[in-house]
């Protein structure tokens, strides 16, 4: 009864301690919902922001696509262009250079060219390289100069350069003023004739053989090797016919 008496004196102490304890509960609580609303927060918040940032760089990529796709449309006009000019531009060179090269001939042809002046031309000039060629003798020497280049001149005269550029002429071997061979010449002149050369028989001694065993080695049948008429696939083939006889002579396929 004393401990209830006691008990009953200290209820006042007993409700301001349980309401005590019922905030401090009520406060870690709150702390802790409110750690957790600020959890959720951040989450979503998190979610928005990246969803947000994944939506800018969609549109930055799809803006950079269409603008880098608009620049590399105009660059391949441009470069389009430039080859399709740059083609035309040929195209129209070759053939222009076409026509002016069938024009320009035509005209060198029916005003320009002689035929027989240049025909008249080169056999002058023809003439006067056999003259330069007879005079070849009279060009200069490393010791004695000649009679187109003087001493007492600064330099050599136009002749001595025109004789340095043409070649001498080649000396020509005359041939024997023989008569043709004539059969049915009846005054030909006979010609001493050279000596006959030896007989083999004095310029090869010694004993040799038959000319029959000779011809009958050098024309004997020809004798080829066992490696020459066996084929080279011979064993393979060898062992394809013996699988095929087994086969064949095999009671049952599944031995």
């Amino acid at each position: 009864m004393a401990a209830l008496v006691r008990l009953l004196e200290d209820a006042q102490g007993l409700q301001n301690l349980r309401k005590s304890v019922g905030e401090y509960q009520a406060y870690a609580a709150r702390l802790y919902e409110y750690a957790a609303a600020v959890r959720i927060q951040a989450w979503f918040r998190g979610i928005r922001v990246r969803a947000y940032l994944k939506f800018l760089n969609k549109c930055a990529t799809k803006i950079q696509k269409i603008w880098r796709g608009f620049l590399a449309r105009r660059y391949y006009s441009i470069l389009l262009r430039n080859t399709v000019f740059i083609m035309r531009f040929k195209h129209y060179n070759a053939m222009a250079s076409k026509i002016q090269r069938i024009w320009r001939g035509y005209y060198v042809r029916k005003y320009v060219f002689c035929y027989h002046g240049r025909k008249r031309y080169l056999e002058a000039l023809q003439v006067k390289n056999e003259i330069v060629r007879k005079h070849h003798y009279l060009l200069s020497t490393e010791v004695i100069p000649g009679i187109y280049n003087s001493p007492f001149l600064p330099c050599p005269t136009e002749e001595e350069y025109l004789l340095r550029s043409v070649q001498p002429l080649s000396h020509k071997k005359k041939k024997a003023d023989e008569p043709e061979f004539d059969p049915i010449c009846k005054n030909y002149s006979s010609s001493v004739l050279p000596p006959l050369k030896k007989p083999l028989s004095s310029m090869f001694i010694g004993p040799f053989r038959d000319p029959k065993d000779v011809q009958k080695q050098r024309y004997k049948p020809f004798q080829p090797t066992l490696r020459v008429c066996t084929d080279f696939f011979s064993l393979e083939k060898a062992r394809e016919k013996l699988k095929k006889d087994e086969w064949v002579q095999r009671i049952n396929d599944n031995l």
